[in-house]
């Protein structure tokens, strides 16, 4: 009670590390042709994110995923090379916490323009 009265703030000291929440990706941009760009919300302590990818076959079935590279931070994730006109599924996860890696995200699906 005696420190909250005095105006300064409680921080924790625990620096214990914890598993870090799968992001969320909450839009795909196209960028240059070939060129998905996911938009994820930063994760607290994350290191860096990983992408992954993979096309949609015909009837929706998907193929083998692909990896789409190591990120320092959510403004540098692209994927690049990818084939216009084919729509491929994108999941992102966190690097980082006590699991080293979060669970990877919900699959977004978006086309390559």
């Amino acid at each position: 009670a005696r420190l909250l009265s005095s105006g300064f703030h409680a921080v924790s000291m625990n620096r214990a590390q914890t598993a870090l929440p799968a992001p969320d990706i909450t839009d795909i941009e196209n960028g240059t042709t070939g060129q998905l760009l996911p938009r994820i919300d930063p994760i607290a302590n994350a290191h860096g994110y990983e992408a992954r990818y993979a096309a949609l076959g015909a009837g929706g079935t998907p193929g083998p995923w692909q990896n789409g590279g190591i990120y320092s931070n959510t403004r540098d994730l692209a994927l690049n090379d990818l084939t216009p006109g084919i729509i491929y599924l994108i999941q992102v996860r966190a690097l980082g916490g006590s699991t080293q890696y979060s669970d990877w995200s919900d699959a977004v699906q978006h086309m390559s323009m």
